[in-house]
């Protein structure tokens, strides 16, 4: 939480982490807190009485500490001020790697003070290659201690940035390879015992080689076209795939651990609204293809040992029509996951509520990144008019208990007591989606 640096004759704060449900930042304090003095110079040391003690007859009958003894004196706080550019803020993407540094100064942008806006003072910037190695002549850097994955970086041992920390275990990331052995290496056979993110670090974090869980939730379109043919829809059914011609209208992934109590903020985004071009109102209007800027947050995270419960939601409005004509659809989650990894056993409940129209589906991927399991999903009912307002349908339950291998890998599903194939349960969820 903070670094202090204490010579001969001072005690220093030099930085201040900040935190929300995760770090937010550092503050570079420099800040004095004490100055010692010698208050017993070796000329007149400090004399203590003793006790009186006939079974110690040998004890002296004072003490004198010698040398100088040195106390704390706290300066005088001075009036009330505040120092721009000490808290440098860190600006992550959707793993968690640290992408932008920015400071607490703003700089006037224009002349007119009616209607000015502010830029903000970027320190650092970092792009990386997928396991984290500095990208050569796409970042500068401010001296920031933490950069791929959230992690402090030891550039003493291998240069900037191409060694980090990562708890105690230490990682390349020129080699993706860990110095230590993975702490869960007893049970995933079928990986080194030095790998990291299971060797897929677009979607995966490792922040401490614990057993991490890919969630996606999509909402999507199942009609080839929509707003009497004037919009493509996505024309599809329940998918596990994350192939680029499998579509959405919002799209948001992020990534639990349980184990380590970590939840990656969700990354969203939402493939091109199409339209083709037509006469509204008597007036021809040109085609359009315009991409949306959805939202989505996790909030209410409860930690326990092994389990993690939090509340997920999404928004997003296709970006041609006004808010009033097509207003937004939502999507609420609230989800609790526990991991019994000595049973094999990974627990999945919850609910997802929302707007009906469009559909929505939700699936978990295990430690291989190719097993996909539904976590639910259900088709529209509704039109554009079922987006007005924050909605609060029904979507669909979860109820699992997944099987797990001693690698991570999805093997089987168990719901109340039927026991399903890895085949069987997503065939279920997608007959039962079309019914």
């Amino acid at each position: 939480m903070a670094i202090y640096k204490d010579t001969h004759d001072s005690l220093m704060l030099e930085e201040l982490h900040l935190y929300g449900s995760q770090r937010l930042g550092i503050i570079k304090e420099n800040h004095l807190l004490a100055k010692y003095v010698n208050i017993f110079p070796p000329s007149s040391p400090l004399k203590i009485n003793t006790p009186n003690l006939p079974y110690l007859p040998s004890i002296p009958k004072s003490i004198s500490i010698g040398g100088p003894v040195l106390l704390p004196t706290y300066p005088t706080l001075p009036s009330v001020q505040y120092y721009f550019g000490k808290k440098h803020y860190e600006l992550t993407d959707w793993l968690g790697n640290v992408r932008v540094v920015i400071n607490d100064k703003k700089t006037p942008m224009g002349t007119d003070s009616s209607d000015m806006t502010y830029a903000a003072q970027v320190l650092e910037v970092n792009d990386y290659y997928p396991f984290g190695s500095p990208l050569y002549g796409r970042r500068w850097s401010a001296g920031y201690r933490y950069g791929f994955g959230k992690h402090e970086k030891d550039n003493e041992i291998s240069g900037e940035g191409n060694h980090l920390s990562f708890g105690d275990y230490g990682y390349s990331t020129r080699l993706a390879r860990r110095w230590n052995v993975d702490p869960k290496a007893h049970i995933m056979a079928g990986w080194s015992p030095y790998v990291a993110t299971a060797n897929n670090p677009i979607i995966m974090v490792d922040p401490n080689g614990q057993l991490p869980w890919p969630i996606h939730v999509r909402s999507f379109i199942s009609t080839p076209t929509t707003g009497a043919g004037l919009f493509r829809g996505d024309g599809r059914g329940p998918s596990l795939s994350t192939a680029r011609d499998v579509t959405s209208r919002v799209r948001t992934s992020f990534v639990v651990d349980p184990a380590k109590g970590i939840i990656t903020t969700p990354s969203t985004a939402s493939d091109p609204t199409v339209f083709y071009g037509g006469f509204i109102g008597g007036t021809y209007i040109p085609p359009v293809v315009k991409r949306g800027k959805p939202t989505a947050s996790i909030t209410n995270v409860k930690f326990s040992q092994g389990s993690v419960a939090f509340d997920f939601s999404h928004s997003g409005k296709d970006p041609i029509t006004p808010q009033w004509a097509t207003p937004a659809l939502d999507v609420h989650a609230s989800l609790s996951i526990t991991e019994d990894l000595e049973n094999g056993i990974l627990n999945v409940s919850g609910s997802f509520t929302g707007d009906k129209f469009p559909s929505t589906e939700a699936f978990i991927t295990d430690q291989s990144g190719k097993t996909k399991l539904f976590l639910g999903a259900k088709m529209e009912t509704g039109g554009i008019t079922d987006l007005y307002g924050d909605n609060k349908e029904k979507l669909f339950n979860v109820n699992m208990q997944i099987q797990i291998d001693k690698s991570g890998n999805f093997i089987g599903v168990k719901e109340g007591d039927k026991t399903y194939s890895v085949e069987e349960w997503n065939k279920k969820i997608t007959e039962d989606t079309n019914k």
